[in-house]
């Protein structure tokens, strides 16, 4: 048995896979929604700082005025009227303390969604690897199948071209001489010999073989062959 057909003999055949269309579609809807979630946790957590930095200014502009209320009091010796303030004041250091609590807590669920992207894109990419590797593997299939049939076209050529130089006869011209037909084994990690290549002497040797088989198919229907 030659290497062509213990490669192809042992060869399990590949069903290929069906395209999954709805995971596909699927991934990508999942994929599009937790981007969205990112970003408008990520921007409602930016919203809320701008919120604090407005907030700090209005306490910063009522401590103003309170200080200056109890100042011109203090100048009249009389008690100064500051509980609108305080109440104006404390509501907005609570507004304050919430903003900044709001803005931690969105920043921990945008990490924990953007957690949730990376794993949903590696599923994806493990998808996509699985549609390509059935790809390859049918496009491998339909290789080999076709193999068989591409080395005996090949070998025939160079076999007449042989021949047709070795007589002197005819035009061998139009004929690339670098024939090297690879195997084709999903998965194999180690180097493959080629299943057929003008730099292997066994390949050339059944060449040769054949090459003297049309000779003599040749001299059988009459001709002869000057120059052999």
């Amino acid at each position: 048995m030659g290497l062509i057909e213990k490669v192809m003999g042992g060869q399990q055949k590949t069903v290929p896979r069906a395209a999954p269309r709805e995971v596909a579609v699927a991934m990508n809807q999942a994929l599009k929604e937790l981007r969205g979630r990112v970003a408008a946790m990520k921007h409602s957590a930016r919203s809320e700082r701008a919120n604090c930095n407005s907030v700090s200014r209005d306490i910063e502009s009522l401590e103003k005025q309170r200080i200056t209320r109890i100042s011109l009091a203090r100048l009249e010796g009389k008690d100064p009227f500051i509980e609108d303030l305080d109440e104006k004041l404390k509501a907005l250091r609570q507004k304050i303390e919430d903003a900044e609590a709001i803005e931690v807590r969105l920043a921990e669920m945008a990490e924990e969604q953007a957690r949730a992207l990376n794993r949903a894109r590696f599923e994806a990419r493990r998808e996509l690897a699985a549609e390509l590797d059935a790809r390859f593997a049918a496009a491998a299939e339909s290789y080999n199948q076709a193999a068989p049939a591409l080395i005996a076209a090949a070998r025939e050529l160079l076999a007449m071209r042989e021949l047709m130089i070795k007589i002197g006869a005819g035009n061998t011209n139009g004929f690339d001489l670098a024939v090297a037909l690879p195997q084709a084994r999903p998965g194999e990690g180690q180097t493959l010999r080629p299943l057929f290549s003008v730099a292997d002497s066994t390949c050339m040797v059944e060449v040769k073989r054949r090459s003297d088989e049309i000779a003599r198919e040749l001299e059988a229907i009459g001709f002869e062959l000057v120059g052999e």
